[in-house]
């Protein structure tokens, strides 16, 4: 599978999620509308059955409802610790349960989605945090 992003004066931010196989990629098995501000980023979770995007906040989609099943940060959760101004990226961790998040506050939030809570806040950057990513052990992000 494939995951993208769009954002439009009409629609705000999409996510879609596009099959893939081998003559390539297909049609879109599931289409999101999941922030009227518009996204800038999105991805697939390794287990293939939840995105997550973010812009004012992180929305997490469960790939089979085709819905928004969580949102953390944001107004949605007003918890100490929550990323601050526009989200700008995210990433799952391997097992799908950790969220990292950076944006323009210069932080990355880690996010524990079973736990719907932060335990963890990075703050060494001088500005926007731009891009994350976990690796492949889920140590490092």
């Amino acid at each position: 599978m494939l995951v993208s992003c769009a954002t439009s004066a009409r629609s705000g931010g999409v996510v879609k999620v596009w099959a893939c196989g081998d003559a390539g990629v297909g049609a879109a098995i599931c289409e999101v509308e999941t922030h009227p501000e518009g996204l800038s980023s999105a991805r697939l979770s390794a287990t293939g059955d939840a995105t997550v995007s973010c812009g004012g906040d992180l929305a997490l989609c469960a790939i089979r409802d085709a819905a928004v099943a969580l949102r953390l940060g944001g107004d949605a959760v007003a918890a100490p610790g929550a990323p601050r101004g526009v989200l700008r990226c995210c990433d799952f961790d391997k097992s799908s349960r950790l969220v990292a998040c950076g944006g323009d506050g210069g932080a990355l939030d880690v996010w524990d989605c079973k736990r719907k809570r932060v335990v963890r806040t990075l703050e060494d950057h001088a500005s926007a945090v731009t891009c994350c990513r976990f690796d492949a052990s889920a140590a490092t992000v």
